[in-house]
């Protein structure tokens, strides 16, 4: 029989300790069980509480999480991106961070938020990936990578990984770019999308340059303009840039000489 939480009151309490004398053993155990179950459902929800008063409190939503990435769909492929500084408040903790992992040979990953639940996710959606492969015998999809990160995060929303996602690369369907928040909120994004705290910069070169249709060239310089954009006006974001551009013959790394190429002539 179950009981809702609210009627697990003093009511419960009283019965158990003024009968107990008079209960069976397997009476005595049931309510014990009883008791133990409602009091654990309490605490659960009062833990969810805690967290979800802290995750709305002014204090938190002070804090900044610094990083600018960029996900391009170009015809043939994606071009995922970001720059490399890591910071922790105002220190620059790092200046050759790496933000994009490659989950398969076709699918690739940006990170931002905080370094140790990403680099916990990567490790994760490394081996859910090579599980998915062996289980059944084929590659995993661009969307099906992205659901299986979007439910573990689902899982874990009351008690978060501070994180937001996108997971890209080329499938049987072509290529695809999803964004992933921390809520396991997941969205296909048709053309380009952004995340970070340089993500409103780099959508207005976004918005204004963007094509159908791009060639992986285009696709490119697409991405640095747009992250040199959120550089020159994010304070968490910069120390240069990580390229990778996935189709479905490469997932390459494009060297720094390479995207020195795609800059713009500096004013």
């Amino acid at each position: 029989m179950s009981m809702p939480l609210s009627t697990c009151s003093p009511g419960l309490c009283n019965f158990f300790y003024s009968h107990s004398a008079s209960l069976s053993y397997l009476a005595y155990i049931k309510l014990l069980a009883l008791l133990a179950v409602s009091m654990k459902t309490v605490f659960y929800e009062f833990a969810a509480y805690l967290n979800l008063r802290f995750l709305m409190s002014q204090e938190h939503q002070d804090v900044k999480t610094g990083t600018t990435t960029v996900g391009i769909v170009f015809d043939g492929g994606v071009i995922l991106a970001t720059e490399r500084r890591a910071t922790m408040g105002n220190l620059i903790a790092s200046k050759k961070a790496k933000k994009v992992h490659a989950i398969t040979d076709k699918i690739g990953m940006t990170i931002a938020g905080g370094v140790g639940d990403a680099q916990q996710l990567v490790r994760i959606i490394n081996v859910e990936c090579n599980l998915y492969e062996i289980r059944r015998g084929q590659k995993i999809s661009v969307g099906a990578a992205a659901t299986i990160l979007s439910n573990y995060l689902n899982q874990n929303r009351f008690s978060p990984y501070y994180v937001q996602l996108l997971v890209g690369g080329v499938d049987t369907g072509g290529p695809s770019v999803y964004s992933v928040d921390a809520a396991g909120g997941a969205t296909l994004e048709e053309n380009f999308v952004s995340t970070g705290s340089g993500s409103l910069t780099a959508y207005g070169v976004l918005e204004d340059r963007f094509k159908p249709n791009m060639t992986e060239n285009e696709a490119i310089e697409l991405a640095v303009r747009a992250l040199r954009a959120a550089m020159l006006r994010d304070s968490a974001s910069g120390e240069g840039y990580n390229v990778v551009i996935i189709t479905p013959e490469k997932f390459e790394y494009l060297p720094e000489d390479k995207i020195a190429g795609y800059l713009p002539p500096t004013k």
